[in-house]
């Protein structure tokens, strides 16, 4: 049976059924948690700084309103966490939930080597 991760900020674009998993989510979402779930918690502090990049990016009329921009630090936050937790155990694959979650979280910790060949996208 292969050991497999999947990546994904948003719990309703994970796969239920993929044999043995382990998850790596955000928190304050509503999710059956198994001894597999990997849940992220993001500080407050980091919370706090995407409420002022997101006042000033608001605030900045020169800057596209697309939703990329949104909760930039939490992003960062969460693929630095999961490239951290990806780096301690070998996994026979990894699905990610979009390209830039991958590449942001392949890029770090050697992830790029250990995982080439071994990663998907859902």
């Amino acid at each position: 049976m292969k050991n497999i991760a999947i990546v994904a900020m948003d719990f309703d674009n994970i796969p239920q059924n993929c044999g043995s998993k382990t998850i790596f989510t955000l928190e304050g979402q509503t999710i059956e948690t198994t001894s597999d779930t990997k849940i992220i918690e993001i500080p407050s502090y980091v919370k706090f700084g995407d409420d002022v990049v997101n006042l000033f990016k608001h605030l900045n009329t020169f800057l596209p309103k697309k939703p990329e921009f949104q909760n930039m630090l939490q992003f960062v936050y969460f693929s630095h966490m999961v490239s951290f937790y990806l780096s301690l155990q070998n996994y026979d694959e990894v699905i990610f939930e979009d390209s830039d979650l991958r590449d942001k979280i392949l890029l770090q910790f050697d992830n790029k080597e250990r995982y080439a060949g071994k990663t998907s996208l859902l």
